[in-house]
């Protein structure tokens, strides 16, 4: 075997036996790792099946994270082409865009009434169950549109 790099700086600390001890240990580890062949490393799992690259199959709850994740309407034109790459489904690439504005325009609708609710309760006084109440009204309508 050939000279070995010097991992520890021999002058370091001043004591030989020390610096000695750990340029054996760091060989010994060298040496173990020359000795690991390929073949001791353990096989894959499995090999890869159909079933790990098939596309899933679109559900409306996609498009409602999809819609609730991305920005704005601008972006279904740009969104439906990858949707209907890493989906099976039967929908056009129209009929994608127009879902996903519509989830966008429902969502901001809510959001509108939503402060509309916060902002009437506060001005007429409500008690905060009588507007919790009525929010929770609106979650549930919206909720059930999006499912």
């Amino acid at each position: 075997m050939g000279p070995q790099p010097v991992l520890v700086d021999p002058s370091y600390g001043g004591d030989s036996s020390v610096s000695s001890d750990v340029a054996a240990s760091a060989f010994s580890a060298l040496d173990a790792l020359a000795n690991v062949a390929l073949e001791d490393i353990a096989p894959p799992v499995g090999d890869p099946t159909p079933q790990m690259f098939a596309r899933p199959v679109l559900q409306p709850e996609n498009l409602v994270t999809i819609a609730r994740t991305a920005f704005g309407p601008g972006q279904a034109q740009m969104l439906a082409p990858s949707i209907l790459d890493g989906f099976n489904t039967q929908l056009t690439q129209a009929e994608v865009t127009e879902h996903l504005q519509l989830l966008w325009m429902m969502w901001r609708e809510v959001a509108s009434q939503v402060s509309e609710i916060v902002l009437l309760g506060q001005v007429c006084h409500e008690p905060p169950g009588a507007v919790l109440h009525e929010l929770l009204d609106l979650t549930d309508l919206y909720t059930r549109d999006t499912n």
